[in-house]
């Protein structure tokens, strides 16, 4: 079986404290006797008034199409939280998340985390409830410049195995859009 990913997202900040964002992505899966593809979008917001974080999204927004069927894809409902720990590892602080997604197929789900900064790196540990195959995952993140190159993982307690997850993501400074002038 296989599952390939492929997006672009983009964020506006209208108040330095305020972030609104979307994304597009295309989809395809080979799992075993079934195979779809198509275009996914979504969008959500994030405001970061101080040493807390809270934001929302709405994912998988489209639909599928499997041979000549098109069904609605798996849509997800979230809202998360962050706080900046008052612990000090190495002159940083790590972050503590929580958050909680309703996927329109199942239960809520409540995620639990924390992540830690320790330039360039930072290392992540999750724990998922309401998941009957999986629950924990990990991962770490190394950033150049403008470039952050990410790695997780997720064991699966069924026979998907483990699930490794690569990304890169571009971050423009405002000098590479917006010239010399500001």
């Amino acid at each position: 079986s296989n599952h390939f990913q492929l997006g672009f997202s983009s964020s506006y900040r209208p108040l330095s404290w305020v972030s609104l964002g979307g994304n597009a992505s295309f989809v395809f899966e080979d799992i075993d006797y079934y195979q779809t593809q198509d275009f996914l979008y979504g969008m959500g917001f994030l405001v970061t008034p101080s040493i807390f974080s809270f934001g929302g999204s709405v994912i998988n927004l489209g639909s599928l199409k499997e041979d000549k069927n098109e069904y609605k894809a798996p849509q997800s409902y979230n809202l998360m939280g962050s706080v900046k720990s008052p612990l000090k590892i190495k002159g940083n602080s790590p972050y503590i998340l929580i958050a909680a997604s309703k996927p329109d197929y199942t239960n809520l789900r409540m995620r639990f985390g924390i992540t830690y900064k320790y330039a360039p790196f930072k290392v992540m540990l999750g724990y998922t409830t309401g998941e009957d195959s999986r629950n924990l995952s990990c991962g770490f993140s190394l950033n150049w410049r403008q470039f952050e190159l990410s790695y997780s993982m997720v064991p699966f307690k069924n026979s998907l195995g483990w699930n490794h997850t690569i990304s890169l993501q571009l971050t423009p400074s405002k000098k590479a859009y917006l010239g010399n002038n500001q």
